[in-house]
């Protein structure tokens, strides 16, 4: 990972003193990729010991600001876009509530932060709105593994067949565009297998990391347990 740093004069006070001037001015930038929620939440933390706070994020981009007090901080999924008028409220609510700082959002994630290196602990709410997030996101990724694998299975067989009959695409100038001449000679379900095995490997490793953030999520939030039910005889269970 590439790390930045770089000078902003927007935010320079004509008169304030030198050393605080080049404070304000500076902005650090690092460039991360993150597919947990608790890995983000690491190396947020990790930064605010070094008493820097983020002030924007974007789409792998972190760009911070030094300050003079240590920060901690914790990310919380949104239901909607943080933009919406309800987030806002409940931004602004959660803010004058707990004394905490707006950092900004990427996608429906807010991220907060609070002085101090006490790491605030997620409410159970946050906990189910990003388990159900994954749980969702794992549901729609298995259904694309599913039919990918399936389509891969396909032309396994056709190929198969093509290889046993002795099929080749057909050395035909009138059909055949001259860009996809590689493809004359050939068993046509096998160049579709170099783009559908790698593609199917892909999805499936997405699916499983997205199982394993659920699973995670589901043994940190377990599902509550009702009351306990009652025996035909009245008694508790």
């Amino acid at each position: 990972m590439t790390d930045y740093d770089f000078n902003d004069n927007s935010n320079q006070s004509i008169n304030a003193p030198e050393s605080e001037s080049r404070k304000t001015k500076k902005r650090i930038i690092r460039f991360r990729m993150f597919f947990g929620v608790e890995n983000q939440d690491k190396f947020l933390n990790r930064m605010g010991k070094q008493n820097l706070l983020l002030s924007k994020a974007y789409p792998f981009i972190y760009i911070f600001k030094p300050t003079d007090t240590v920060w901690s901080y914790s990310v919380e999924w949104l239901n909607s876009a943080p933009e919406s008028r309800e987030n806002q409220e409940y931004i602004s609510q959660k803010c004058e509530s707990e004394n905490l700082t707006y950092c900004g959002s990427k996608y429906c994630f807010a991220v907060f932060a609070s002085p101090g290196e006490a790491t605030p602990e997620k409410s159970r709410k946050t906990m189910e709105k990003i388990k159900s997030r994954y749980f969702t996101l794992s549901l729609f990724w298995s259904i694309l593994s599913v039919y990918l694998t399936g389509l891969t299975v396909y032309h396994i067989t056709w190929a198969n067949k093509f290889n046993i009959s002795g099929y080749k695409v057909p050395e035909d100038k009138g059909e055949i565009m001259p860009q996809f001449d590689f493809v004359v000679g050939k068993n046509p379900a096998v160049l579709l297998l170099y783009l559908l095995i790698p593609l199917t490997a892909l999805i499936l490793a997405v699916t499983v990391m997205y199982w394993t953030e659920y699973s995670y999520w589901h043994k940190k939030c377990p599902k509550k347990k009702g009351p306990p039910a009652l025996d035909y005889n009245g008694g508790v269970k």
